[in-house]
């Protein structure tokens, strides 16, 4: 018995005490399952030493940090794309180049800001690229006249070949190539002027920023705009239709009491209803007015408080102003072109009326425009989107996509079809008749003149040409030989389309 009790007593004290094993598989499956957190490729190619919770430098100056991740991300993928698979065949184990290559681009890219808070966007948008494209159409349809006819080569040039005539350029073809040694020499040029002088003394190095926005340019941007269905593909997209809605209109069904009492007269209780109904409408009505009244003093007192600034800032004085033609005649200008108003009695005296309010107002419109363009065009959020449908369109999985498939024939004729259906549907009835003309057949018609002169990939190319140097010229003014004179208001259209004087005064 002492034996057993002592063997007994033993056992218990040399047995280990029970660990909870639930704890112990919890602890160690938990801490085997758990994932690193997500990278942004931004910070992996371009930051690789940054810590993950320390944010990464500021981009630009006066944007905010989702322009900047949008700009960084934008950066990475093209890096990735167009520098990452040579430079891996040289070395496969250095993570600095890029960084430092990125460091040049971003100085680049702040410099850019720079250069497009001092220009004037404004003037660019409402006066010179109106100009440019009612010039556009005006030659593109004196060259469609001109085929087949002792101007065309005795009949032998076609539609680009006259335009080229009418239009020459030396970085374009009349068969709509470009040259891409024009556009490597703007860039050269624009490299100079922004990049610090220890950098672009390194040919090894500007030659490969110039070259990643070369390869961007001429191999993504250029093929695409020059092609009339992604052009169509564009004013779909712009022109979104949204639910299908019946015009249809049903009357409701006369209940009962109404036709009992259609015989006998209107009841006390009715013509209550109807004095009510009538009271409640004028004030709504009034209502609006007043609303109306106080917005526009508000708009009023807003444009001017801003125009004010902008002359106490020390900005230059509105030229177009003092010569009375505002940014209101080059935009009717470029709209009368292209729809061809003057063609019809009614959409030529809409006009004329038009013009001779826009000219009653133009230096008020004129600051109306400067003002709704720096609130509602020209913002942040319009390079937000223009940078995040850049990165979707040229690398949709990451990488640069593959070549765009070219739709056929019929299937380009669809897509045209479309656009004119859609255009016909989003004009409202009554300025459907006073603008594209009085009957559905002269409101089509309209609408396939004013695509016809976008319908040519070299023509278009000859147009990308001309609104990429002046662009390129608002931005680096000092690339320019000389200043262009403001045109000549005595000479101003009296009733002429587009015509080339216009053009030459850019």
């Amino acid at each position: 018995m002492a034996a057993s009790n002592s063997s007994t007593s033993l056992n218990n004290t040399t047995q280990p005490p029970p660990v909870p094993a639930s704890t112990r598989s919890i602890s160690s499956t938990t801490a085997t399952t758990t994932k690193p957190a997500h990278v942004a490729l931004h910070r992996r190619l371009l930051f690789p030493h940054l810590p993950p919770s320390s944010p990464v430098p500021r981009l630009l100056t006066h944007g905010s940090p989702a322009l900047d991740a949008a700009l960084y991300e934008l950066l990475a993928l093209a890096l990735r794309a167009h520098v990452t698979p040579w430079w891996s065949k040289i070395t496969r184990y250095d993570r600095e180049f890029l960084p430092q290559l990125s460091q040049v681009i971003c100085h680049v890219l702040r410099a850019l800001e720079t250069r497009l808070l001092a220009a004037d966007l404004t003037d660019l948008l409402f006066r010179v690229l109106p100009t440019i494209v009612a010039q556009h159409y005006a030659d593109y349809r004196a060259a469609e006249a001109k085929v087949g006819s002792a101007y065309a080569g005795g009949g032998a040039l076609d539609t680009a070949q006259v335009f080229h005539q009418l239009q020459p350029h030396m970085a374009v073809d009349a068969e709509g190539r470009l040259d891409p040694s024009y556009v490597r020499h703007t860039l050269d040029c624009v490299l100079g002027v922004v990049l610090p002088p220890e950098d672009y003394e390194s040919d090894a190095e500007h030659a490969i920023v110039r070259e990643v926005i070369a390869k961007v340019v001429l191999d993504d941007v250029v093929p695409l705009l020059v092609q009339p269905w992604f052009l169509h593909k564009i004013v779909l997209d712009l022109l979104r239709p949204g639910s299908e809605k019946s015009t249809e209109t049903t009357a409701p069904p006369a209940s009962s009491s109404s036709k009992a009492s259609a015989g006998s007269g209107p009841s006390f209780h009715t013509i209550v209803v109807f004095v009510l109904s009538t009271v409640q409408y004028l004030s709504g009505v009034c209502l609006a007015m007043i609303q109306l009244y106080k917005q526009t003093v508000h708009t009023i007192t807003l444009v001017n408080t801003s125009a004010t600034e902008r002359r106490e800032a020390g900005a230059a004085t509105d030229t177009l102003t003092e010569a009375g033609v505002g940014y209101a005649s080059y935009v009717l200008n470029m709209a009368s072109t292209m729809m061809t108003l003057e063609k019809r009695s009614t959409s030529r005296g809409l006009l004329i009326l038009v013009e001779i309010i826009s000219r009653a107002f133009s230096s008020f419109s004129d600051r109306l425009v400067d003002y709704a363009s720096g609130k509602y065009i020209l913002t942040e959020d319009t390079v937000l989107v223009a940078v995040k449908a850049s990165k979707e369109t040229l690398f949709p999985n990451g990488y640069p996509g593959p070549s765009p498939v070219i739709p056929t024939a019929e299937e380009q004729g669809v897509m045209r079809e479309k656009v004119i259906s859609q255009v016909l549907e989003r004009v409202p009835g009554w300025a459907a008749v006073m603008v594209l003309g009085p009957k559905a057949e002269t409101g089509r018609g309209t609408v396939e003149e004013m695509l016809a002169p976008l319908s040519s990939p070299a023509c278009n190319a000859h147009l990308l040409v001309v609104v990429w140097d002046v662009v390129m010229v608002t931005l680096f003014p000092d690339l320019a030989l000389a200043l262009p004179r403001r045109p000549d208001r005595s000479r101003e259209r009296t009733g002429s389309g587009g015509g080339s004087d216009d053009s030459v005064s850019l």
